[in-house]
């Protein structure tokens, strides 16, 4: 059974996209979120509360790139923020049709819209979805 403590081992699942607006939303939410000193658990949203899961800010001489994910949740969702998915509607992006991220195949169906992470040299296209944990398959 998949639960939001294993949704990221070995999953598959289709991330409906989530507008831009609130995607940008989510993300200054959880840029003052990362500033503060005492972190609470969640980040305030129009939609809600949302949990502060997981952040991935990675570089890689090998890959000549970088990676920046951002995983919140909802009592039954997965809300996913990042710059590279398995596959999406870029067929000509090599990052956002990356084929398997690390065990997980995860499908995004939004547009992608530009952010600049705090304390990152250059901003970045990033595509954010949703997906209700029920809806993640073990593969």
């Amino acid at each position: 059974m998949v639960t939001h403590t294993n949704y990221h081992q070995s999953t598959s699942a289709e991330f409906s996209g989530i507008s831009n607006e609130l995607a940008v939303e989510i993300m200054n939410a959880y840029c003052a979120w990362r500033r503060k000193r005492n972190k609470p658990t969640t980040i305030s949203t129009s939609i809600g509360e949302l949990v502060v899961g997981f952040e991935s800010e990675r570089t890689s001489s090998y890959h000549q790139s970088r990676s920046l994910s951002f995983y919140f949740h909802t009592t039954d969702a997965v809300v996913r923020i990042s710059d590279h998915w398995s596959s999406s509607k870029y067929d000509k992006s090599k990052k956002l049709n990356c084929g398997m991220i690390r065990s997980c195949r995860w499908n995004a169906q939004g547009d992608s819209f530009y952010f600049n992470v705090p304390a990152q040299a250059y901003g970045s296209d990033l595509i954010a979805g949703i997906c209700p944990i029920s809806e993640f398959i073990i593969h």
